[in-house]
């Protein structure tokens, strides 16, 4: 049995493993550490100086921004970004001016068809008697840059030509002679009547008016077939006499036409190109009449005018213009007395139109009264429906023209 060991010793032995493990230990470098922490309150109270420093000059700034000279100079603008256009409101409605260059069409503007957002054209007269030919411009890019053609010399000094656009560029030009393009209006040839035949899906009407440029209620409704496109003679509309065509079918394919039956006016509507015709009544008979329809969704409006667009009554539907209750009687409270082109549906539900007096007008409860759109929005001639949205004429009454998809933002065209 090993001899036990006494305290004193077993105390002496422990001691000295202590200050051996202790030895063996590295010890922290002390100087170093606190030269850093030296370095750092250093840094710490240069930043809240810079700091405060700062704060010193900006409030100094804003106390007296005449100190220095006059107020700073405004940054440079980043290369490459275009300088945006003026842009008119009211109401909701907003107009997009100029933001690049302008081509010059010889003539007036008469006629502007789009048939997507982004291809559109449009028709050109020297309308005060000047000895050009009548022109046609194309745009690809939305209304940007246009590209110009000159029609046949046979159209110079003619006035009252009509411009229908296809799809893929296929155009006519209409009045005492029909021209056809096929390329965008880069060509054009002379057109004649085609053999008629039944109303096919895709084709669309036109009011060609007896006396070209005329305005009245004496014109006819013909059938256009985009293939060519080719002129198939006058529609059948069941003995209506008509002063107003849609410009375009409906989304459902039902094309509409305006005018009076035995002096009455009505709005008849065909869902088969033309084949047959369901007519409503809208008052009794006074007349000659303008019925103008037009029609977004379910929602569906229609007005009664005499000839010079003086406002008898308004009516709206709820069931894509199959039923109609009246709205107004007479110009409505707010409105314009005199209307200027087609009524504009807007996708909040309201109703914009323009007047004979060159303003905007909306309406909130269905035509039955009218609010002035002011603010910044320049006049307007006229607005007028298209395949692809609408079309304000004479804004600042000097030939320029906007586009619109919806009717709410407007887009002035590069071109006048």
């Amino acid at each position: 049995m090993p001899e036990p060991t006494c305290p004193t010793r077993l105390d002496e032995q422990l001691a000295h493993g202590r200050t051996e493990l202790l030895d063996r230990i590295e010890q922290p470098p002390l100087d170093r550490i606190q030269h850093r922490a030296r370095r750092r309150r250093r840094r710490s109270r240069h930043a809240t100086t810079g700091a405060l420093t700062a704060v010193a000059v900006t409030l100094t700034l804003l106390v007296r921004p005449w100190a220095g000279g006059g107020d700073p100079a405004p940054p440079p603008p980043v290369a490459g970004t275009p300088t945006p256009g003026p842009i008119y409101s009211d109401a909701g409605i907003t107009v997009n001016g100029l933001d690049g260059p302008v081509v010059d069409v010889p003539g007036t503007i008469t006629d502007i068809e789009f048939t997507d957002p982004d291809h559109g054209y449009l028709l050109a007269e020297c309308v005060d008697g000047a000895a050009c030919p009548a022109s046609v411009a194309r745009t690809g890019d939305g209304g940007l840059s246009w590209q110009i053609t000159e029609l046949p010399g046979a159209t110079r000094g003619r006035t009252g030509l009509g411009l229908l656009a296809f799809a893929d560029g296929r155009l006519a030009v209409t009045g005492e002679t029909t021209y056809l393009s096929a390329d965008g209006g880069r060509t054009w040839r002379v057109g004649g009547r085609a053999k008629p035949t039944p109303p096919q899906p895709g084709d669309r009407l036109y009011r060609q008016p007896a006396t070209p440029g005329g305005d009245g209620c004496d014109g006819t409704v013909s059938i256009w077939r985009p293939t060519g496109p080719a002129d198939l003679g006058s529609a059948d509309i069941d003995g209506i006499t008509a002063c107003w065509v849609a410009s375009d079918s409906t989304g459902d394919g039902a094309w509409w036409v305006g005018g009076t039956r035995d002096g009455r006016p009505v709005a008849a509507v065909s869902r088969d190109g033309g084949g047959s015709w369901t007519e409503t009544l809208l008052g009794p008979a006074e007349g000659q009449a303008r019925v103008r329809v037009a029609v977004l969704g379910n929602q569906a409006y229609a007005v009664v005018s005499d000839l010079d667009g003086t406002i008898r009554r308004f009516f709206h539907s709820t069931d894509a213009g199959r039923t109609f209750d009246p709205t107004s009687a007479g110009p409505p409270v707010g409105g314009p007395e005199r209307l200027a082109g087609d009524l504009v549906p807007l996708l909040d539900g309201r109703l914009l139109v323009a007047g004979a007096d060159n303003r905007w007008y909306v309406s909130a409860d269905r035509g039955a009264t009218f609010r002035r759109a002011g603010g910044t929005l320049p006049t307007v001639g006229g607005l007028a429906r298209t395949d692809a949205g609408y079309v304000a004429y004479q804004l600042f009454s000097n030939g320029w023209a906007a586009y619109s998809a919806d009717g709410s933002t407007w887009r002035k065209l590069q071109i006048r």
